[in-house]
C-alpha cells in the first residue's frame, strides 16, 4: 500500500513539473508570428508563414460576437514563405475593443486565430546602436496603459519571419504624460546586418492573450568598427602577403598601399572578406607601405573604422617561381603549355625531355604565359616543366626553382582530355593597374559544358551557374554534376577593378524582392556571396534604367543583368544552387 502511494506521488511531482516547464515562456524561437494594431490607420497586421499555396479566407469578429463584421479572402503563396495581410476595419473601427482574426486556408486543412485589442498607448518608438555596440529599443507610452508587457522584436530582414530574439521592455522613467520604456540586446547575439524589428504591445484578458499597437522598424545595425591591429607583412615570390588580427564587428576590411610612409595611401582592395590579403605582382627592389581599414555594413550603410599603424616591406630583384602550370586547347585547337602570372619576369624558358632521357632540353623561350607543343611528337612521352627569368641590362637571371614537372603523350593526351583541355582554356578576368582585362567574345557551347561538366562542379539543386567575368557572362545550367545542360545564358556588367567581385564557389543563400533608395533601385536581388547578388540595373523609380552599361565590368561586385534575366533567377532558382564567380 505504502509502495502505491510512493508511485503516486512521485508520479503527482513529475506532472507538475511538466506543466510548470511548458508554461514557461521561451527566450528565443526560430519562428515567430507578428500581430499588431496599426492605429493610425484603423487597420489589423499578421505576418506569418504561408500554410496553403491556394490561398486564404479570413473573417474578424468583435468581442465575444459570433457574426463577423468583416470577411475577405487573400491570395496563397510558396508554402513556407512569409505571408502579410493588412486588413483596414473601417467603419468597424472601434477604440478599446476587442477582435478576433481567424485566416483559414481555403484547402480547409489548416486555420490560425488572432486576437487583437484596439487600446492605443505607443505614443511613439525607436532603435538605435549604442556606444558599447548593442541595439537599443526604446518606446513612449501613455501612463494609462493596463497591458501586460511590451515586447520587442527583431528579425533578420524584411521578408524574413525567422525570429533572432525577443525581450520585454523595461519601465525606466515616467512623467505625469508618459511612460519611457527600454530594452537592449548585447552586440554578441546579433551582427552587423539590416533587421526588421517590432515594438507590441501586449495584453491578457479571461486568460487569453491579445496583440495590440504596434510599430514596425527598419535598423541597419553596424557595430563601431576598432581600428585593426597586429598588421604584418612578408614578401613571397614578388608578391606581399599581409595579416593582421580579425576585428570581430567587421564585415569586411579595406587595404591601403603607399610608396611613402608618410605619403598618400591608395586603396588597392576595398573588399577583403578575411584578415589575410595577397598583393599581386610588384616591382623589385622598391619597398612598400601597408595600412588596413575594418569595416561595418548593412546594406547601403557603412561605418569605417580607423587605419591601422603602417608596416614597411621591400620586395627583393628575383623572377619566382612559375606556378599553375596546365595543359590547354588554344583557339587554333593547338596544344599548349600555359601558367600563371609569375612577378618579375621578362620571359620564360620551356623545357622538355623524352621520358627515358635524364637531362631536360630547352624547347623554346617567350614572352608570353602559353607555349605551343605542336613541333613535339604525338606518340611520344615527355616531360615539360618552365622556368622564369628577368633580363635587365643584358643581364639574365634565372628563377631559382622551375615549374612543377607534367607529363605528356600529346595525341592521347588531347584524345582523353578534350573537355578538360576546353575547361582549362577558360580565362579569369584580370585588374591591372586600375584596368579590367576583359572580353565581349562569348565561349562557344562546347566550352561552357567543358567548364561544368570536367572540372566536377556539384550544386544541392538541379541548377548550376557560372559568372565568366571574363566574358561578362552569365551561364545557367540544369542537371547534376557531370551532366549539366545549358539552359540559359545572357550579358553581366560584374564588379569592376576597384570593386571587383569575388572569386570561388559559393550558393543562393536568400532573396529580396529589390533595394530602394530616394531616386532610384534595384530589383530581383538573388543573393551568393554575403550582399553580393543577381540584380537589375540601377533604375529610377519610373523603371527607366539610370545607369545602362552591361557587357563590361562597372558595379561594386554584384552582376548586373537585364530586368527579364534578374528575374528569371530570383523567380526559378532555389536557395543552396551553386554559383561559380570565375
Amino acid at each position: 500500500m505504502k509502495t502505491g502511494k510512493t508511485k503516486l506521488w512521485l508520479f503527482s511531482v513529475l506532472l507538475i513539473l511538466c506543466l510548470m516547464c511548458m508554461g514557461k515562456p521561451a527566450q528565443a524561437a526560430s519562428y515567430r508570428q507578428i500581430a499588431y494594431v496599426n492605429s493610425s490607420n484603423h487597420s489589423l497586421i499578421l505576418k506569418f508563414k504561408n500554410f496553403c499555396s491556394a490561398g486564404y479566407t479570413w473573417k474578424i469578429t468583435k468581442d465575444s460576437a459570433s457574426s463577423a463584421v468583416l470577411t475577405g479572402s487573400a491570395s496563397g503563396g510558396t508554402v513556407g514563405s512569409s505571408r502579410m495581410l493588412k486588413i483596414p476595419l473601417g467603419s468597424a473601427y472601434a477604440a478599446k475593443t476587442k477582435y478576433t482574426l481567424t485566416v483559414t486556408g481555403k484547402d480547409k486543412k489548416q486555420s490560425t486565430t488572432v486576437r487583437y485589442f484596439t487600446g492605443a498607448a505607443l505614443n511613439s518608438a525607436k532603435v538605435s546602436r549604442t556606444s558599447k555596440n548593442a541595439m537599443k529599443a526604446e518606446a513612449s507610452l501613455n501612463t494609462g496603459f493596463k497591458g501586460n508587457s511590451v515586447e520587442f522584436l527583431v528579425f533578420n530582414g524584411e521578408h524574413s519571419t525567422d525570429l533572432i530574439t525577443r525581450m520585454e521592455l523595461k519601465k525606466k522613467k515616467s512623467t505625469a504624460k508618459a511612460v519611457t520604456m527600454t530594452a537592449s540586446i548585447p552586440g554578441t547575439k546579433i551582427s552587423n546586418g539590416d533587421y526588421k524589428t517590432y515594438i507590441v504591445l501586449n495584453y491578457t484578458f479571461d486568460g487569453k492573450a491579445y496583440y495590440g499597437q504596434g510599430k514596425p522598424l527598419n535598423c541597419k545595425f553596424i557595430k563601431k568598427q576598432a581600428k585593426v591591429t597586429g598588421l604584418r607583412a612578408f614578401t613571397q615570390n614578388g608578391k606581399v602577403k599581409l595579416t593582421w588580427t580579425p576585428t570581430p564587428s567587421a564585415t569586411y576590411y579595406k587595404v591601403y598601399q603607399s610608396v611613402k610612409k608618410s605619403g598618400s595611401y591608395k586603396c588597392i582592395c576595398s573588399r577583403v572578406g578575411v584578415p589575410v590579403y595577397e598583393t599581386s605582382s610588384l616591382k623589385g627592389g622598391k619597398t612598400y607601405y601597408y595600412k588596413v581599414m575594418a569595416v561595418g555594413e548593412a546594406g547601403k550603410k557603412i561605418v569605417k573604422g580607423e587605419k591601422s599603424k603602417a608596416v614597411a616591406v621591400k620586395v627583393p630583384v628575383v623572377p619566382g617561381t612559375v606556378e599553375g602550370i596546365r595543359f590547354a586547347l588554344n583557339s587554333k585547337e593547338e596544344l599548349i603549355v600555359k601558367w600563371n602570372t609569375t612577378i618579375n619576369s621578362t620571359g620564360f624558358i620551356v623545357l622538355y625531355k623524352k621520358s627515358r632521357d635524364k637531362v631536360f632540353k630547352q624547347l623554346g623561350t617567350t614572352k608570353n604565359r602559353t607555349y605551343s607543343l605542336s613541333s613535339l611528337d604525338g606518340n611520344t612521352s615527355y616531360d615539360i616543366k618552365v622556368q622564369a627569368y628577368m633580363e635587365q641590362k643584358g643581364v639574365v637571371t634565372k628563377a631559382e626553382h622551375t615549374s612543377a614537372v607534367l607529363q605528356i603523350k600529346p595525341k592521347e593526351y588531347v584524345k582523353n582530355n578534350r573537355s578538360l583541355l576546353l575547361a582549362n582554356g577558360v580565362r579569369p578576368i584580370e585588374h591591372v593597374n586600375g584596368k579590367s582585362l576583359y572580353t565581349n567574345k562569348y565561349y562557344s557551347n562546347e566550352v561552357k559544358l567543358a567548364f561544368a561538366n570536367a572540372k566536377g562542379y556539384s550544386s544541392t539543386t538541379k541548377y548550376l551557374i557560372w559568372i565568366s567575368h571574363y566574358t561578362q557572362q552569365v551561364v545557367i545550367y540544369q542537371g547534376s554534376a557531370g551532366h549539366w545542360k545549358i539552359i540559359k545564358a545572357f550579358p553581366c556588367a560584374s564588379g569592376k577593378a576597384s570593386t571587383p567581385s569575388p572569386k570561388g564557389v559559393f550558393k543562393v543563400t536568400y532573396k529580396e524582392t529589390g533595394w530602394y533608395y530616394v531616386n532610384t533601385k534595384e530589383l530581383y536581388i538573388t543573393h551568393w556571396c554575403g550582399r553580393n547578388s543577381f540584380h537589375t540595373r540601377p533604375l529610377y523609380n519610373d523603371g527607366s534604367v539610370c545607369s545602362p552599361t552591361m557587357g563590361r565590368p562597372v558595379s561594386h561586385g554584384c552582376a548586373r543583368l537585364y530586368n527579364n534575366d534578374a528575374y528569371y533567377i530570383y523567380k526559378h532558382i532555389p536557395a543552396g544552387t551553386t554559383v561559380i564567380s570565375y
